[in-house]
């Protein structure tokens, strides 16, 4: 949830803007496992977040956050 709380805050233009992070933990991580993060824009104040391992397999669901947009 670290990594994916300074994913978010990068998209949001600084971790002082951020307000909500929520993700559900879908599935483990195993030791060297490859984990990819994404953000994407989902409306005015809010992310889409996903992190998926290199086997394409969703390991957070559910991920967003809402950030102040000034």
């Amino acid at each position: 949830m670290g990594i994916l709380a300074g994913v978010a805050a990068e998209a949001a233009g600084g971790a002082h803007r951020l307000r909500r992070l929520y993700c559900r933990f879908a599935g483990m991580v195993e030791p060297k496992d490859t984990v990819t993060f994404a953000a994407e824009d989902a409306g005015p104040g809010k992310i889409a977040l996903s992190a998926v391992n290199q086997r394409g397999e969703a390991v957070l669901t559910k991920a967003s956050a809402e950030y102040r947009s000034s």
